[in-house]
């Protein structure tokens, strides 16, 4: 059996110990400047996110949330730059050096990747996406696709040949209702 805990205060250890703060983690400028500013490699990332959010929002011409999508990718990469070069990067750095660049980097280009592959129109074309779109049952760009309904169609109209859908058809609902 275990011995009762004699009564009295706690024994917790005064500093944390078992776990260091990540490399390069101090603050990129001394404490005689402002907060942002000594923190500007993570001040300076947030700054080119939030104008990639505010373009992807607020843009109205054609394919303007792609233009904030880029730079909302590129603002991630950055951050990956600044955590490779720079010795110290502030609160940048959340793991370790090699976890930051990884993570950030796959971030950032899976970002700009999908942003370059993004429908309609996209700036890049993937032939093995079209492959996998096939695999969907989409079909391959500039094929025919499924047949559109005729002008003034019904909107039950299933195809050339078949007419509206018995099923779904005005005069059926009642019969589908109860």
């Amino acid at each position: 059996m275990t011995e009762p805990r004699p009564a009295g205060p706690s024994r917790r250890p005064v500093k944390t110990t078992g776990t260091l703060p990540p490399e390069g983690s101090a603050a990129a400028l001394g404490r005689d400047h402002a907060l942002p500013v000594r923190q500007w490699p993570i001040t300076l990332v947030l700054l080119v996110v939030g104008a990639g959010l505010a373009v992807t929002w607020f843009a109205d011409f054609k394919d303007g949330f792609k233009y904030g999508l880029l730079i909302l990718g590129c603002g991630v990469l950055l951050g990956a730059v600044l955590r490779l070069v720079l010795p110290e990067v502030g609160m940048l750095a959340v793991r370790s050096r090699f976890t930051d660049v990884v993570v950030l980097t796959f971030l950032g280009a899976s970002i700009v990747l999908l942003t370059l592959v993004a429908q309609p129109n996209p700036w890049l074309q993937i032939p093995l996406l079209d492959n996998i779109g096939q695999l969907m049952g989409r079909p391959k760009h500039g094929s025919a696709g499924p047949p559109r309904p005729p002008p003034g169609a019904p909107w039950n109209f299933r195809g050339p040949g078949r007419g509206p859908c018995r099923v779904c058809d005005a005069s059926a609902r009642p019969a589908h209702a109860a």
